[in-house]
């Protein structure tokens, strides 16, 4: 808890002498501003002041910017893990609706759509009835990454493109397997007539 406290304050710390150096190279920056449109000055001194207004601005920026990141980084460390975890979910949820993920023909079926995203997250998808049952499905021998929530109308509409896409290919592949399958067997029993 103490050391919790001590970084605590050591980040307020910081902070505030960012903000004070902040304020100094500002205040710098204007001044060189003032002189640098001074008709007083002649044409060197102008520039010299130009030179030192835009070195005191790009300061008061890379200030600016390690205040913003003391901030994020801030901010993001009191995500509660619920907050991760649906910012995950999001993750996954958009690469379903941007269709960025790959169906596993060898693992999908009649029930469910196995889907890959990045490469290595797995996904099942209810295949069976209509859109309306469109979610994840849970069992065993489907993988799930990690469950997605309640599916919304048009992550199911996504899916289930991709279902009805899937069942007419496995349909199709189903029969050239049938049809493979019968032309051996038709071979095989030619083969045995011819022999007899």
């Amino acid at each position: 808890m103490c050391t919790q406290m001590d970084e605590k304050e050591a980040i307020e710390e910081t902070i505030k002498k960012l903000h004070e150096s902040y304020q100094f190279h500002l205040g710098l920056a204007e001044f060189h501003e003032n002189r640098a449109i001074d008709e007083t000055c002649n044409a060197e001194e102008r520039e010299f002041h130009l030179q030192k207004m835009k070195y005191n601005d790009t300061l008061c920026e890379s200030i600016s910017n390690q205040i913003k990141a003391i901030y994020t980084k801030k901010q993001n460390k009191n995500k509660t893990m619920e907050e991760k975890i649906k910012e995950v979910q999001e993750y996954f949820i958009n690469k379903i609706l941007n269709g960025e993920f790959e169906v596993n023909i060898e693992k999908s079926d009649e029930y469910a759509l196995v889907i890959e995203i990045d490469e290595k997250y797995e996904f099942s998808i209810w295949a069976e009835n209509d859109i309306n049952s469109r979610q994840q499905y849970t069992t065993s021998k489907y993988p799930n990454f990690m469950q997605l929530g309640e599916f919304s109308d048009e992550l199911k509409e996504v899916t289930d493109k991709h279902v009805v896409e899937y069942r007419s290919n496995h349909l199709n592949r189903l029969k050239e397997k049938e049809i493979r399958e019968l032309e051996l067997r038709l071979k095989k029993l030619r083969s045995d007539y011819q022999q007899d």
